[in-house]
């Protein structure tokens, strides 16, 4: 069970991540756009 919940804590950690990841480039792009 604890291996189990690292891996999703882990999991979590990795999707949000790539989340804030996606934002800032959307928010890099969005900013050349007005530029």
């Amino acid at each position: 069970i604890k291996h189990g919940m690292t891996t999703l804590a882990q999991e979590c950690k990795r999707l949000v991540l790539e989340g804030v990841t996606t934002i800032e480039e959307l928010a890099t792009i969005t900013l050349l756009k007005d530029i």
